[in-house]
Protein backbone atom coordinates (compact mmCIF):
# COMPACT_ATOMS: atom_id res chain seq x y z
CA UNK A 1 0.00 0.00 0.00
CA UNK A 2 2.98 2.54 1.19
CA UNK A 3 4.67 1.75 -2.21
CA UNK A 4 1.19 2.42 -4.33
CA UNK A 5 0.94 5.64 -2.62
CA UNK A 6 4.67 6.45 -2.81
CA UNK A 7 4.46 5.77 -6.32
CA UNK A 8 1.05 7.75 -7.01
CA UNK A 9 2.69 10.78 -5.62
CA UNK A 10 6.04 10.40 -8.08
CA UNK A 11 3.70 10.93 -10.85
CA UNK A 12 1.96 13.75 -9.35
CA UNK A 13 5.56 15.62 -8.67
CA UNK A 14 6.70 14.58 -11.85
CA UNK A 15 3.72 15.40 -14.17
CA UNK A 16 4.14 19.24 -14.43
CA UNK A 17 8.09 19.29 -14.50
CA UNK A 18 7.63 17.43 -17.60
CA UNK A 19 5.03 19.81 -18.99
CA UNK A 20 7.27 22.73 -18.43
CA UNK A 21 9.97 21.05 -20.08
CA UNK A 22 8.04 20.36 -23.43
CA UNK A 23 6.95 24.43 -23.24
CA UNK A 24 10.46 25.56 -22.38
CA UNK A 25 12.01 23.43 -25.26
CA UNK A 26 9.48 25.15 -27.68
CA UNK A 27 10.48 28.37 -26.40
CA UNK A 28 14.05 27.53 -26.42
CA UNK A 29 14.02 26.22 -29.91
CA UNK A 30 12.23 29.00 -31.08
CA UNK A 31 14.11 31.46 -30.02
CA UNK A 32 17.69 30.09 -31.17
CA UNK A 33 16.09 29.70 -34.56
CA UNK A 34 14.99 33.49 -34.47
CA UNK A 35 18.18 34.70 -32.94
CA UNK A 36 20.59 32.15 -31.90
CA UNK A 37 23.45 35.03 -31.14
CA UNK A 38 21.09 36.47 -28.74
CA UNK A 39 21.07 33.37 -26.34
CA UNK A 40 17.99 33.91 -24.84
CA UNK A 41 17.88 30.92 -22.78
CA UNK A 42 20.13 31.90 -20.99
CA UNK A 43 17.59 34.18 -19.12
CA UNK A 44 17.47 34.12 -15.78
CA UNK A 45 14.99 32.19 -13.94
CA UNK A 46 13.72 35.59 -11.76
CA UNK A 47 14.22 37.52 -14.98
CA UNK A 48 11.47 35.89 -16.27
CA UNK A 49 8.84 37.87 -14.15
CA UNK A 50 10.03 41.60 -15.70
CA UNK A 51 10.53 39.53 -19.60
CA UNK A 52 6.76 38.36 -19.80
CA UNK A 53 5.64 42.23 -17.84
CA UNK A 54 7.47 43.42 -20.75
CA UNK A 55 6.12 41.61 -23.68
CA UNK A 56 2.23 41.75 -22.59
CA UNK A 57 2.15 45.42 -21.82
CA UNK A 58 2.74 45.39 -25.71
CA UNK A 59 -0.74 43.72 -26.04
CA UNK A 60 -4.58 44.67 -25.83
CA UNK A 61 -5.20 44.40 -22.08
CA UNK A 62 -8.12 41.76 -23.41
CA UNK A 63 -5.08 39.84 -24.83
CA UNK A 64 -3.35 39.94 -21.69
CA UNK A 65 -6.51 38.88 -19.83
CA UNK A 66 -6.59 35.73 -21.81
CA UNK A 67 -2.85 34.93 -21.19
CA UNK A 68 -2.89 35.26 -17.26
CA UNK A 69 -6.55 32.95 -17.49
CA UNK A 70 -5.00 29.97 -19.47
CA UNK A 71 -1.53 30.19 -17.81
CA UNK A 72 -3.80 30.03 -14.20
CA UNK A 73 -0.08 30.15 -12.69
CA UNK A 74 -1.74 30.33 -8.89
CA UNK A 75 -3.28 26.76 -9.92
CA UNK A 76 -0.88 24.92 -12.27
CA UNK A 77 2.64 25.91 -10.64
CA UNK A 78 1.66 25.23 -6.74
CA UNK A 79 3.85 22.52 -6.48
CA UNK A 80 7.21 25.47 -7.22
CA UNK A 81 8.56 26.94 -3.99
CA UNK A 82 10.89 29.45 -5.63
CA UNK A 83 11.47 30.34 -8.66
CA UNK A 84 9.90 31.73 -11.99
CA UNK A 85 10.35 28.81 -14.27
CA UNK A 86 6.81 26.99 -13.89
CA UNK A 87 5.34 30.65 -14.20
CA UNK A 88 7.19 31.55 -17.48
CA UNK A 89 5.81 27.70 -18.88
CA UNK A 90 2.78 28.54 -18.29
CA UNK A 91 2.70 31.76 -19.75
CA UNK A 92 4.63 30.14 -23.11
CA UNK A 93 1.69 27.43 -22.95
CA UNK A 94 -0.72 30.31 -22.93
CA UNK A 95 1.12 32.25 -25.61
CA UNK A 96 1.04 29.37 -27.60
CA UNK A 97 -2.65 28.38 -27.41
CA UNK A 98 -3.15 31.96 -27.85
CA UNK A 99 -1.04 31.88 -31.33
CA UNK A 100 1.39 34.55 -29.65
CA UNK A 101 4.57 33.04 -29.18
CA UNK A 102 6.15 33.66 -32.68
CA UNK A 103 5.55 37.60 -31.43
CA UNK A 104 6.54 36.70 -27.94
CA UNK A 105 9.78 35.16 -29.53
CA UNK A 106 10.28 38.28 -31.98
CA UNK A 107 9.58 40.61 -29.33
CA UNK A 108 12.61 38.64 -27.18
CA UNK A 109 14.73 39.21 -30.01
CA UNK A 110 14.26 42.11 -30.88
CA UNK A 111 14.84 43.71 -27.03
CA UNK A 112 16.78 41.35 -25.02
CA UNK A 113 20.29 39.54 -25.32
CA UNK A 114 22.34 37.66 -23.56
CA UNK A 115 26.18 37.26 -23.25
CA UNK A 116 26.39 34.53 -20.50
CA UNK A 117 23.79 32.56 -17.65
CA UNK A 118 21.58 35.40 -16.33
CA UNK A 119 24.09 37.97 -17.85
CA UNK A 120 20.92 39.78 -20.19
CA UNK A 121 20.40 43.43 -20.61
CA UNK A 122 17.34 45.14 -22.72
CA UNK A 123 18.62 47.01 -25.86
CA UNK A 124 17.00 48.62 -28.21
CA UNK A 125 14.51 46.65 -31.09
CA UNK A 126 16.48 45.09 -33.49
CA UNK A 127 16.36 43.24 -36.94
CA UNK A 128 15.31 40.17 -35.33
CA UNK A 129 12.13 41.48 -33.95
CA UNK A 130 10.89 42.50 -37.31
Amino acid sequence: MFRTIYIAFAIACLTPAAGWAADMSDWEAAVTRRCPTHHLEHICDGCYDSFLDDFERTLPKVTQHRIRRIADYAHRCTWEVAGFSCEMSVHVDAMNRLGLLKRFVAFGCAHYRCEEAAMCTRQPPSEFGR
